[in-house]
């Protein structure tokens, strides 16, 4: 899309790797990606989650490497217990490579996992789970008021490298914030 030239261009300015593909295929995108930069695994982030916690990424994907290569993907969205828009996972690039070639639907392209998670038999796949249930919390954005409620957050540090747990301190300080969004709906998208 014309549109995201911008991101295009940022990204070149600043030496990252860049690739555009299907606006709405979102699996091909992903397969595609994963083909240009010749991936062995492929480490799933949503771009509505600007809370995401590199600790958690990286719990995730050691936990990959720890048993690879007896599971085919690693998440910590498979059974909520860390706050929604913490949710990340790896897999493998075969497993990537055959929900890309057997995937059909329109969600399964869209949701670049749901075809993996709707063959559990079929997949070797692990939960990674917070050692306390925060899953009642909601720190994605899907509407307005999950971004009144991000931009709170952010308001409330001086730079960007504040943790996780240092937001999960700050929402003891401001319980009312979690109001914010609480009845926010969630995209759809199947367990």
């Amino acid at each position: 899309n014309s549109a995201d030239d911008c991101i295009l261009s940022l990204c070149q300015q600043r030496g990252w790797a860049v690739f555009r593909g299907s606006e709405e295929d979102v699996l091909d995108r992903y397969y595609q990606a994963a083909t240009v930069h010749n991936a062995d695994a492929i480490v799933r982030i949503a771009s509505d989650c600007p809370l995401i916690e590199p600790q958690i990424i990286d719990a995730i994907v050691v936990e990959y490497c720890r048993c690879y290569p007896g599971l085919d993907y690693v998440s910590n969205g498979i059974e909520l217990s860390y706050p929604r828009g913490l949710d990340a996972g790896i897999m493998s690039a075969r497993v990537l490579e055959t929900a890309w070639r057997e995937a059909g639907d329109k969600e399964s392209r869209e949701h670049v996992i749901t075809y993996i998670r709707h063959h559990p038999g079929r997949f070797r796949i692990r939960n990674v789970s917070s050692d306390t249930d925060y899953s009642h919390m909601r720190w994605t954005v899907d509407t307005p008021e999950d971004l009144d409620f991000v931009r709170k957050i952010y308001g409330s540090f001086s730079d960007d490298t504040f943790t996780w747990r240092e937001v999960i301190r700050l929402l003891r300080t401001h319980p009312e914030w979690l109001e914010t969004n609480r009845h926010a709906g969630q995209k759809t998208v199947p367990p």
